[in-house]
């Protein structure tokens, strides 16, 4: 960085600007609000959740994934009457749960990742299918012809 893009940034750091100073407070109170949040909620769930905003007595919190919206979600009838009790969110009425990904793409927490397919060998796929060829129900057969095709290569 620059001698004169530091400068310039020092200069509106400096300034008596209401607009980052409200900002800065926006953002103090949502990290607040956040830190609450948390100390009702399972730290790894908590470590996917973030406050984003309180309007008209609705706390919207942000999840990065679906999953985890899901687990907060059934947590919401419980954290009401909990947060409640917080003088910042007394007045709080219902809690909104939005999911934002924390990367361009959706990745499938490791817990989550669908089984790998398991794949036959070649004598067992022939095997399979002359089987298939005596079954005289045709899905059944069809299904046996399908299972034959996922052989090693």
């Amino acid at each position: 960085m620059s001698q004169d893009s530091q400068q310039a940034i020092t200069h509106v750091l400096q300034q008596d600007s209401k607009i980052l100073h409200d900002l800065l407070l926006k953002v103090k109170h949502l990290k607040q609000l956040s830190n609450i949040l948390a100390e009702h909620l399972d730290a790894k769930l908590a470590s996917h959740c973030q406050v984003v905003n309180l309007d008209n007595h609705c706390l919207i919190v942000i999840t990065d994934n679906a999953i985890w919206a899901t687990q907060f979600r059934f947590q919401i009838p419980n954290l009401l009457p909990k947060l409640r009790q917080h003088p910042l969110l007394y007045q709080l009425k219902t809690i909104n749960c939005k999911i934002r990904p924390t990367t361009g793409q959706y990745q499938i927490p490791e817990a989550h990742q669908p089984p790998v397919m398991l794949r036959i060998s070649p004598r067992t796929a022939e095997m399979i299918l002359a089987a298939a060829s005596t079954i005289k129900h045709d899905k059944l057969q069809a299904v046996m012809q399908k299972i034959a095709e996922h052989t090693k290569f």
